[in-house]
């Protein structure tokens, strides 16, 4: 039986693609970090994204200069404009921007608990990749789900499964790769 989890206030951002270089963005960012600063959530869950250029070093340090400046915990995976894309659309998730996305961020996955919630944070851009560190977050992101049974869970994806369907066959780089989605 589903216990109710208590009250939390969590707000969910994505796709903030923080750049000195690139100020288009800067307004929304304002107006999403004034509200965090003003609301006071229990986390601040970022869904990837976060950068404009993942190769950028400047990207990363201002946008973690950026989150840090909420004064509030928060948690990020990553997007793959944080660690490269990966099928269907091009194999380019590179290792070397996965460990720099930890190093800077936290670990590209995480499961915690806010409210009596299980919140989990997947980097399901590995799936598809037919990596060993693909097959790794499956077996991570198993065990999680694993020890939530009865929990009320919300789960944190960059990209979603499918954009309408679950039985669309499109392959987009909006989505998980096919070859994914069932399993996931």
């Amino acid at each position: 039986m589903n216990r109710p989890a208590t009250a939390a206030t969590i707000v969910h951002v994505s796709d903030t693609h923080l750049s000195r270089s690139a100020p288009e963005h800067e307004p929304a960012w304002r107006r999403a970090a004034a509200y965090i600063r003003a609301r006071r959530p229990d986390p601040v869950i970022h869904t990837g994204d976060i950068v404009q250029d993942e190769t950028s070093d400047d990207d990363h340090g201002y946008a973690l200069d950026q989150l840090r400046s909420l004064g509030v915990d928060w948690a990020a995976i990553p997007g793959n404009h944080d660690i490269g894309d990966g099928p269907p659309i091009a194999d380019l998730i590179r290792p070397d921007l996965v460990r720099r996305f930890s190093d800077t961020y936290g670990a590209s996955h995480w499961s915690r608990t806010v409210g009596g919630w299980r919140i989990i944070g997947a980097n399901t851009m590995l799936f598809g990749t037919g990596t060993d560190h693909e097959a790794a977050e499956w077996r991570w992101l198993r065990q999680q789900l694993d020890r939530t049974r009865g929990a009320s869970v919300m789960l944190c994806v960059h990209k979603p499964p499918f954009l309408i369907d679950p039985e669309e066959t499109d392959e987009s780089s909006a989505t998980m790769p096919r070859a994914a989605r069932g399993r996931f």
